[in-house]
């Protein structure tokens, strides 16, 4: 119970269902009056300095409890309000709003090594600290077809190395051991739609669908995004090494070489970009269905050619200027180098599928 003093020129002391209570000139005092969660409380406030109030209900706070079901993100804190009016709470310092005689709930995230902490305050609220730590399975889709082509693979992990964990697929139990993974076969319908609902105590609570074309091809392009990125860094590096040579020997100035090594830097990066743009895996599907998209990647691809044929030029730029400074077997090993690596690049760009294929 708090008391506030309105006089700002002396304290004043009051009781509060018999305890003195002493207030500062405009400040406020609070005393504790203990009430059982539900039950009926009466305060009297009196006093020389107080006027006469007297307060009656009945204590409806909002209860908390954890319930440590996985779901993506944390775990669920469940608040339940038995008044007849909405009240607010704070969890872990946000706001929770609970409706009358109802509940609301929020997701606590979890640590990396699966540990919570929960705290709930709020003048309306039970003050509660929960704390613990759930292992949580996380699942995943993978899309690989069965021989019969009929169905597609959902896998379960789990993190607890000690710990073998339960989960439900579409209505059956699958058993996970402990640091390890299970699979369970999930049915293709029509055109090649699934649906996946994974749930369980200890499951990140999930839900899967999409189409799945069992006729696809995946190309992996990974090798290649290597090579023409690797070759571009070797373009950089081979103007850049140039460059420092001609600064050394005094022929080109400090400040030119800086602008050189500064361009073939911005453009480099340009081409990493473009590079990692396209995508690491190519699907192929010869008899989509309507579900799935063809992303054309020409213009993609031509952006990779763009840039390395500006760090060709620039490394053709920076030879010119190497000839007139007197540095002939310089510049020509220079435009070899930078060629050999451009045209390499050109080749795979050209080599590269042309589109691939999404399905929603």
């Amino acid at each position: 119970m708090t008391v506030t003093n309105t006089n700002a020129g002396s304290a004043i002391q009051c009781t509060v269902n018999g305890s003195a209570v002493n207030v500062a000139a405009g400040s406020t005092g609070t005393v504790f009056v203990p009430v059982a969660y539900g039950a009926a409380y009466n305060i009297v406030i009196g006093g020389s300095g107080c006027a006469p109030r007297n307060f009656s209900g009945t204590l409806n706070c909002a209860g908390s409890s954890v319930k440590e079901s996985c779901v993506e993100g944390g775990v669920v804190v469940t608040l339940t309000n038995s008044a007849t009016n909405a009240i607010e709470c704070l969890v872990n310092s946000s706001s929770l709003a609970v409706p009358a005689n109802g509940s609301a709930s929020v997701v606590v995230p979890l640590n990396s090594d699966g540990r919570y902490a929960v705290s709930v305050s709020g003048a309306q609220c039970q003050s509660r600290q929960f704390s613990g730590t759930v292992a949580c399975v996380e699942p995943s889709v993978t899309q690989a077809c069965s021989p019969d082509k009929k169905s597609i693979t959902v896998t379960l992990t789990n993190s607890n190395p000690a710990t073998p964990l339960e989960c439900v697929v579409n209505g059956s139990t699958v058993a996970v051991p402990a640091g390890g993974s299970n699979s369970v076969s999930v049915p293709l319908g029509t055109d090649g739609v699934y649906s996946a609902s994974v749930s369980g105590g200890a499951c990140t609570v999930r839900d899967f669908s999409g189409v799945a074309n069992c006729d696809c091809s995946e190309t992996k392009t990974m090798d290649v995004l290597l090579a023409m990125d690797g070759r571009a860094a070797n373009m950089k590096r081979a103007i850049e090494s140039h460059v420092n040579k001609t600064v050394k020997t005094g022929r080109m100035s400090a400040k030119e070489g800086k602008r050189f090594r500064e361009m073939a830097d911005r453009v480099y990066h340009e081409t990493w970009t473009s590079v990692w743009a396209l995508p690491q895996v190519v699907v192929n599907c010869p008899a989509a269905p309507s579900t799935c998209v063809s992303v054309n990647l020409t213009s993609q691809i031509a952006s990779v050619t763009s840039n390395s044929s500006r760090l060709k030029t620039l490394g053709d730029s920076v030879a010119k200027r190497l000839d007139k400074l007197k540095e002939k077997k310089n510049a020509a090993s220079l435009r070899k180098r930078i060629k050999q690596l451009h045209d390499a690049n050109t080749a795979d760009a050209a080599n590269f599928p042309k589109s691939t294929q999404s399905c929603l």
